[in-house]
């Protein structure tokens, strides 16, 4: 039908012909020109009139500063624009679209002056790739059934009213019908590409749908989805929402929406590199309500200060994301540009302002395969804090594809960052949520590299909280606070509080400095247990908790402080807070019930330069267990070598220790437990293998057993370490160690012994040494010591010493009041009593009795104290002299078998009781 309008029109050359065609044609090319067509359901009808290739949109009623519109028929093809020919004095165009078709948007929409345009169909919108607005106001495109004003009247487009029901007031609400319709907006995507984290590569993008400066763009229906689209609102607002079921969508005066907390919302797809920007010189916010959000594909969300923009004072919008359901943010595109999905809110280079936040409230936030989350500043101003409430659970997973020949690799996560260009503080990363989890090589980084101090990181987590694995790119799972070189700020802390962390199979909870300024901290509160365990497939690298001063670093390390009812470090996991430079490094605090380290797992602090490496102190209310190496160690350190590889070889243990060629002191260790077990080849040691002193082991326990293990303060050159021991009993067996030793020229150090009982079996030695200076001193203050003796030399019996290979001896003082330390164990003598002469069959219950039992006077066991007195009971008295005459005497009967009352007591009884396990029964004789 086009195609004979047009050659019909072509080819009638008369005037007068053409007079009569030029009449027809007015009539008939409307029609295939336009798919804009009026209702006449106002008062004063909408009209229109084709001048070329605009659809020039006239008359409508006004009132007051609104002027309505209603069709039939809605729709810009492409190439076509359709020109609402307002008023100046306009503030709102209205127009409603009340037949049953769809509107499809593929050209231009145009409006005079700065009047807001609404554009209501009830049965669809499409935004096509060409589809342009040139308005100069706000515009909002929605598939509600209604506008509501102010005084209770509504425009409605599925039940057209008339004259008198329209008003002069101004919009306040969408009234959204049962089943609201959804709304599309294609395109061809963004151009843009990712050089560095947060550091976009911006290449011309199509300028799809977009408004004036600081005005609002907003998309309400149904059903939302952007495949390619691109959203633009420079300094304004750009609002999303999804409605499901029969509501009212608030219209706030500063241009934004309000969905109610009970409404029931519809999904929202952000896919095919679709892009939302609001970035400009300030303000700048984005809002997207949606019980479902998927954000994938390359897709991009952008806020903050832009390149070359903004003034002292200026402040960048808010990213907000509001979903019911889940969140997902997903991936990166395939294509060979390596495009990127995103959500930022940043201060570009050399932009002056402070960024905005992103702000995310759902049920279950995923972000998988690359996507990040990124809030920076490389201008003149603080960047945005990242929020993130999920009521259930958030799942940072993976990193983008890549190829090998692809250097531009990035994982997962979310990253606050001062670039090197910045001058301001990073912004926080707070997550609250039931579950976390981050795996797979994602991460969540709080960073400096400018001027300026890095966020914090806050975790505070309901259940779980999992770091875990590697990504194919040897990238660490893991949480990181850094200060990087040549940054001037300080570290930010990492804060974590849960029922329960776990960090393994690679995964790293990390603070360092290497610029001018401290490391940050890191904080962990859980209710029941903390477990690190295993180390990384692709690296080797061990999983764990670190503090570090790297080699360019001025300022000192962080500190670990672990708060827990069970400590578990285990298979090759270590905490360590490490300095490599001058300043000194952090310090581990752990304060928990129960703490083992077992198969190879370590908690250290050391020095490789000359800073002073940090103190260990561990509070275990009930026990502490070190077990065990790791099997895999020596094998890791062959693949990987010693700089990927952590730990201080592959025995469990505590270490506080300097490195080889270091010239900083060791740090000191101090323990506080119920009970210290250590077996297995375990070993606490606070060593100097580097110029500088060792630092000094305190220990206090009820007991402290060592099996095949050994606690060290031994020293290489600098000042000798000391141990200190104070504890109930000490049991050292299978070739234990207690040992000071200086090798070298050093001095041995001291080893102070404050215990009820020492035993040392099995070759298991107390030592003092030295090498070419001084021995040490040994002072043992104790009520018992079996199983070893003070000799001048080491034999393979146990034995305390305090020996010069070339220097003097050092000294041995054994403090035991009751008895002869030279003497060893005492021998049992050869002649046996015979013990039916000593006992007798029978007790006469009318006579004074009395119980005695005789020894040698050793303990039951070494673990107990040596007492002077073994009587259990002096004396049966006679009852039967107190009783009176009246009252029937109590008869005394023979004990037959014994109790331990509440003070410990033995005690004789006539009937002992049934459910005692502990009992003897008998005729007066002793247990």
């Amino acid at each position: 039908m086009k195609h004979k309008l047009a050659i019909r029109c072509w080819k009638w050359k008369t005037a007068q012909r053409a007079l009569l065609a030029g009449c027809a044609i007015a009539c008939i090319c409307p029609v295939a020109k336009s798919q804009i067509v009026p209702d006449r359901t106002l008062p004063i009808n909408s009209t229109v009139e084709v001048q070329g290739e605009a659809n020039l949109i006239q008359a409508g009623t006004t009132a007051g500063g609104n002027l309505f519109h209603s069709f039939e028929l809605f729709s810009v093809p492409t190439g076509i624009e359709a020109y609402f020919n307002n008023a100046q004095n306009i503030q709102n165009i209205i127009a409603r679209v009340t037949g049953g078709s769809i509107s499809n948007i593929d050209g231009f929409i145009k409006a005079n002056g700065t009047a807001n345009l609404f554009l209501i169909n009830p049965n669809g919108i499409i935004f096509g790739a060409n589809a342009r607005l040139n308005i100069g106001g706000s515009f909002i495109g929605t598939t509600a059934n209604s506008l509501k004003f102010a005084d209770g009247t509504e425009f409605s487009a599925v039940n057209p009213q008339i004259a008198p029901l329209l008003t002069i007031n101004v919009p306040i609400g969408l009234q959204m019908g049962a089943n609201p319709v959804r709304i599309l907006l294609q395109g061809s995507g963004h151009n843009f590409t990712l050089g560095k984290i947060a550091e976009i590569q911006r290449e011309n993008s199509p300028q799809g749908l977009a408004v004036q400066p600081g005005r609002t763009l907003a998309i309400v229906g149904g059903e939302i989805r952007l495949e390619g689209g691109t959203l633009q609102a420079p300094g304004g607002r750009i609002e999303l929402g999804g409605y499901s079921r029969t509501g009212i969508i608030t219209l706030n005066s500063n241009g934004s929406l309000s969905f109610a907390d009970s409404a029931e919302r519809a999904d929202v797809a952000i896919a095919n590199r679709s892009r939302i920007n609001v970035r400009t010189d300030g303000g700048g916010s984005i809002n997207i309500n949606a019980r479902n959000l998927e954000i994938s594909s390359g897709s991009i969300l952008e806020a903050g200060i832009a390149e070359n923009l903004g003034s002292p004072g200026a402040i960048a919008g808010n990213i907000e994301i509001n979903a019911t359901g889940k969140v997902a943010i997903a991936g990166a595109s395939l294509s060979p540009q390596e495009f990127f999905t995103a959500i930022i809110n940043d201060v570009g280079a050399p932009g002056i302002g402070n960024g905005g936040e992103i702000n995310i409230t759902t049920e279950l936030l995923e972000v998988t395969d690359g996507a990040v989350l990124i809030t920076s500043t490389r201008g003149l101003g603080n960047a945005g804090s990242i929020n993130i409430n999920a009521r259930d659970r958030i799942y940072f997973t993976g990193q983008r594809p890549f190829t090998r020949n692809n250097t531009d690799i990035y994982s997962s996560g979310s990253f606050s960052r001062v670039e090197g260009t910045g001058a301001g503080q990073g912004g926080n990363i707070n997550i609250n949520t039931g579950s976390l989890f981050v795996t797979n090589g994602a991460v969540l980084t709080a960073s400096t590299l400018g001027q300026g101090s890095a966020g914090n990181i806050n975790i505070n987590v309901r259940d779980r909280v999992l770091f875990d694995g590697e990504g194919a790119n040897e990238f660490s799972s893991g949480a990181f606070s850094r200060v990087r070189g040549g940054a001037v700020g300080e570290g930010g802390n990492i804060n974590i509080a849960a029922r329960s962390l776990e960090v393994s199979n690679g995964a790293l909870v990390t603070t360092s400095t290497n610029g001018e300024g401290n490391g940050g901290n890191i904080w962990i509160n859980t209710v029941d247990a903390v477990t690190l365990s295993g180390f990384g497939i692709y690296d080797g690298f061990s999983s764990g908790l670190f503090s570090q001063t790297e080699r360019l670093a001025s300022g000192r390390g962080g500190n670990i402080i672990v708060n827990t009812n069970v400590l578990r470090v285990q298979n090759g996991s270590v905490i360590n807070a490490a300095t490599i430079r001058d300043t000194n490094g952090g310090n581990v605090t752990i304060n928990v019930n129960t703490f083992a380290a077992i198969n190879g797992g370590q908690v250290f602090t050391t020095t490789n330069s000359g800073g002073k490496a940090g103190d260990i102190r561990i509070n275990a209310i009930a026990r502490i267990i070190i077990s065990g190496s790791d099997s895999t160690f020596t094998n890791r350190l062959a693949q990987f070598g010693a700089e990927n590889v952590a730990g201080v070889g592959a025995n469990s243990g505590l270490f506080a220790n300097t490195a080889v060629e270091s010239k900083g002191a060791g740090g000191n260790l101090t323990i506080q437990t119920g009970q210290l077990q250590l077996e297995a080849e375990a070993k606490i040691s606070v060593s100097a293998d580097g110029e500088g002193a060792a630092g000094d082991l305190n220990i206090t326990a009820n007991s402290i057993e060592l099996d095949n293990s050994s606690l060290n303060a031994e020293t290489q050159a600098g000042n000798f370490g000391n141990i200190r021991l104070r504890s109930h009993n000490i049991i050292l067996r299978d070739g234990s160690a207690i040992a000071t030793n200086g090798r070298t020229s050093a001095t041995g150090g001291n080893i102070i012994i404050n215990t009820g009982v020492l035993a040392a079996l099995e070759n298991s030695d107390i030592t003092a040494n030295a090498e070419r200076g001084d021995g040490g001193r040994v002072q043992i203050n104790s009520q018992g010591i079996f199983g070893t003796q003070y000799r001048q030399q080491a034999t393979p019996q146990s034995d305390i010493t305090a020996s010069s290979t070339f220097g003097r001896e050092g000294e041995v003082n054994l403090n035991t009041p009751d008895v002869n330390p030279s003497q060893g164990l005492l021998d049992l003598s050869p002649q046996f009593v015979d013990t039916s002469r000593q006992i007798v069959l029978g007790c006469s219950p009318d006579e004074d009795n009395r119980l005695s039992v005789t020894g040698r006077g050793v303990p039951p066991q070494p673990a107990e104290a040596l007492r002077s007195e073994a009587v259990i009971f002096n004396q049966l008295e006679n009852q039967s002299e107190t009783v009176t005459p009246q009252n029937t005497p109590t008869q005394i009967v023979e004990a037959t078998g014994w109790i331990r009352n509440d003070r410990g007591e033995i005690v004789l009884v006539a009937s002992p009781p049934t459910n005692r396990l502990l009992r003897i029964s008998g005729n007066c004789h002793a247990p």
